[in-house]
């Protein structure tokens, strides 16, 4: 489901990711990889496409439900990271300006992820000075104008 994705291993806790059914209050569910943290504590890994009960890096507290499956309880510590998230053309992140933003973000100590070829999340420290937005909107100025990008 993810695409190229950055890791700083040196801040969060290095396991390995299992790939499990997680069911929510409402009965909606979605297979996505976690990392069991404790007995009933786990960190999602990805983004879920489907749900909003969740964020990716979130630790929550589940039971398990049988072979693969959790159901989610409650979230226990929101992500250290701010979410952002753009559809963005083919034309724009083929640019070396979006490479070079995309290194920006790892070196503030940010993660990345494209899914479905066009769907960016950056996911920054609450911290970062770094403003997407910005960065992408000038990457579109100068591909509108005809400009090296």
């Amino acid at each position: 489901m993810t695409g190229k994705d950055s890791e700083n291993a040196d801040e969060l806790p290095l396991k390995l990711a299992m790939r499990v059914q997680l069911v929510f209050p409402d009965g909606d569910f979605e297979d996505i990889d976690v990392t069991q943290l404790g007995p009933d504590s786990y960190r999602l890994e990805e983004t879920p496409v489907f749900t909003e009960w969740v964020g990716r890096f979130d630790v929550f507290e589940a039971e398990r439900s049988g072979e693969g499956r959790l159901r989610f309880l409650r979230i226990v510590e929101h992500s250290p990271f701010e979410m952002h998230s753009y559809v963005l053309s083919r034309e724009i992140v083929e640019t070396g300006e979006f490479e070079s933003f995309i290194e920006a973000v790892v070196r503030d100590g940010g993660r990345w992820e494209r899914m479905m070829g066009s769907i960016l999340t950056l996911y920054l420290p609450k911290t970062s000075a770094l403003n997407p937005r910005e960065v992408i909107q000038a990457i579109q100025d100068k591909l509108a104008a005809g400009k090296p990008v």
